[in-house]
């Protein structure tokens, strides 16, 4: 019986070769069950319909437990086709099912899937979950080493993806004509191929670079890639390994790529990174020829595409390796000799007072499980017992706090989120939600700082860039606002957030045609924002007021400062201040000059300046405007304040002359 909250093996779905082996792997021993427990029903049906469509299923059932079910009666319900079925063994394919152990009885094993290396951030909650299973999967050999250290040796199990070599094996040509690239269906790394660009523009591969062509496989998005690798090409999502391997003769393993564990089976020789053969470095280390640092990685490269020998040899150790290491029947044979009898059983369970709260990693699963299924309520209260229970549980911490962003409340978010930064400095997901709680409560310099501790532990995180990118418009820099917003709609173009927020800080920089083009797009997507609608009006607005003549006027104030007595005349309405300069300083083109300098009042009216003095003008001083002092030899700014407001009227009126009215006045015009 094979349970999971994801349809991983459907095609689209981040399939993987492992995966795919895996599930025939089980299908070519009996019939396995299926059974969906994830959060779309539509999902299940949609994969439930790819089975029955493949041949090779037949042996396949499939059953689902609806998502809005109460988690007691979903774990009834499984418990009952368990005893109806009687499985020799269950494989669960998510630690968030880490509820499904306590209904299966004890003498069927219960095997938990965890592929991939195990982050730092999440080893030991990752670890805890794992005791409630009878053994664990590993693909990753560093994650497989750790976790025996922690679970021991017995319960855990090297269950690598599988490698069967083709047949007929595609020809190893004499001469080199393609290098590939390989990322199967997934989405090219456009850093990985980006730093294979650099590789190949070396004069290590000037000779080659005239015969050989670089082939990259796999989903490119935008686009982007493509524009920026014109050396390169890319043949799009490559569904069948097959006929890509065929036309290559070397495959290349920039940092960033997959393991190219499959090119073992097709006979091609590999040139790779270290790093990129890290998970499975006992296996593939010795059939790899690996690089460490680009002008290494292109002498290796030139060597291995003109030397016919060293390939065979390289292939030749690939097949053996894969004949001996990879074939599934030993990869899986940890998930068949997996034994009950380790974790603790449903009697043990049942032995414990009902009133005893339940062990913490179980109930971190149920919290979780509500907050999927939208029960927020229940999902907050089982995160604030478990918070009780241990306060510095970094997962209660970070779920309720990110649930009390969702829902506004960011001031009581805020301390929670901070908290789990400080436990697990390198979650990169709570420094985002940081960063989100920050901008909200408009703490925008340190929500900046938040975001590039997020974009230093996952670059190009898009959350990430949008929330810098909101803490930058925030602080007013809306050049580099924008160009975050850029760099992420470079890696996900539908993204209606980013587009909005995009928007507003071009709003802001002036760009009213680019401005309204960004807010109309979101909130084509988002319709029923109406915050984003008022945004769009604003612009509107905005744009309508900037179209009509404004006076212009620069303060000449002392030290170059705006006192704060005078922040009501910047806001007088009808007026553009355009700056405020250091008394003496150099004043821009105006319409109006207000200094405090008699000096300075006197050159710029000897240039033909309309200028006002706060001060008392010299007696030879025609055309300057003098204030007189205020008591405490203050200004009597709201004596400023009402004489530009009328003059502002005046110049207006002189800039947009005004229509004769239907029955003129003596005048002829209204009044102005």
């Amino acid at each position: 019986m094979l349970i999971s909250d994801r349809a991983f093996w459907r095609p689209g779905q981040e399939t993987t070769a492992r995966q795919r082996e895996l599930l025939g792997f089980l299908v070519e021993r009996g019939g396995v069950d299926v059974i969906y427990a994830g959060p779309d029903i539509a999902e299940f049906e949609r994969l439930a319909t790819h089975l029955a469509a493949t041949r090779a299923t037949t042996g396949i059932r499939c059953e689902s437990l609806p998502p809005g079910l109460d988690p007691r009666r979903a774990a009834a319900r499984l418990a009952a086709v368990v005893a109806e079925r009687w499985p020799s063994r269950v494989l669960v394919m998510s630690p968030d099912l880490v509820w499904v152990p306590e209904v299966i009885p004890a003498e069927i094993p219960v095997v938990l899937d965890l592929p991939g290396a195990l982050d730092s951030a999440d080893a030991v909650h990752l670890l805890g979950i794992a005791r409630a299973f009878d053994r664990v999967l590993f693909d990753d050999e560093d994650a497989f080493a750790h976790a025996s250290a922690v679970l021991g040796r017995g319960r855990c199990g090297f269950a690598p993806q599988p490698v069967v070599p083709v047949d007929p094996l595609p020809p190893l040509r004499g001469t080199v004509a393609r290098v590939g690239v390989f990322f199967g269906a997934a989405r090219v790394d456009a850093a990985a191929v980006a730093w294979l660009r650099r590789v190949w523009l070396r004069p290590e591969l000037a000779t080659v670079r005239e015969t050989v062509e670089v082939v990259v496989g796999g989903d490119v998005g935008d686009g982007a890639v493509r524009r920026d690798c014109p050396e390169f090409r890319f043949v799009g999502p490559v569904d069948r390994a097959w006929p890509f391997f065929a036309a290559v003769d070397v495959i290349a393993a920039p940092p960033g790529a997959p393991p190219p564990i499959e090119a073992l089976g097709f006979a091609r020789p590999v040139v790779a990174m270290l790093d990129v053969v890290r998970p499975l470095q006992s296996i593939l280390g010795p059939v790899c020829i690996l690089g460490a640092d680009e002008p290494g990685f292109a002498e290796i490269l030139a060597l291995i595409i003109g030397d016919t020998a060293a390939r065979r040899r390289l292939t030749d150790a690939g097949l053996a390796a894969a004949r001996r290491d990879l074939a599934p029947e030993i990869c899986f044979q940890s998930l068949i000799d997996a034994a009950p009898g380790i974790r603790p059983t449903p009697a043990q369970a049942a032995e414990r007072d009902p009133a005893d709260p339940l062990p913490l990693p179980v109930a971190m699963a149920q919290g979780m499980a509500h907050q999927r299924a939208g029960r927020l309520a229940q999902a907050e209260a089982v995160f604030r017992q478990i918070l009780a229970r241990d306060p510095d549980h970094a997962d209660a911490l970070f779920a309720l706090g990110f649930a009390l962003s969702r829902r506004g409340d960011s001031a009581a978010a805020l301390p929670l989120l901070q908290r789990t930064t400080e436990i697990r400095p390198a979650h990169a997901a709570a420094w985002n939600t940081l960063a989100t709680v920050l901008n909200a409560l408009s703490r925008h310099a340190e929500a900046e700082t938040a975001a590039d501790h997020a974009l230093a532990l996952r670059g190009g995180l898009v959350g990430a860039l949008a929330n810098r990118a909101r803490a930058r418009r925030g602080l007013g820099r809306y050049g580099e606002a924008v160009a975050d917003c850029c760099t992420a709609l470079a890696v996900t173009r539908d993204s209606p957030e980013l587009l909005h927020e995009r928007g507003l800080s071009r709003l802001e920089q002036g760009d009213y045609p680019s401005a309204e083009s960004d807010l109309r797009a979101a909130l084509a997507q988002r319709p029923h924002q109406a915050a984003w609608a008022a945004d769009l009006q604003r612009l509107r607005r905005v744009r309508d007021a900037a179209t009509v003549l404004r006076p212009v006027v620069v303060l000449a104030c002392p030290g170059g400062g705006l006192p704060a007595a005078w922040e009501s005349v910047w806001a007088l309405p009808g007026i553009a201040i355009s700056a405020v300069v250091p008394e003496g300083g150099t004043v821009p083109d105006c319409d109006l000059l207000i200094t405090f300098d008699p000096g300075h009042a006197a050159r710029a009216a000897a240039i033909g300046r309309e200028v006002w003095l706060c001060g008392t003008a010299p007696p030879d001083s025609a055309g300057i405007k003098a204030f007189a002092d205020a008591d405490e030899g203050g200004w009597a700014v709201a004596d400023v304040s009402a004489h530009l407001a009328v003059w502002a009227r005046a110049w207006s009126a002189r800039a947009h002359p005004t229509k004769p009215i239907a029955e003129p006045a003596p005048e002829g015009y209204i009044p102005q």
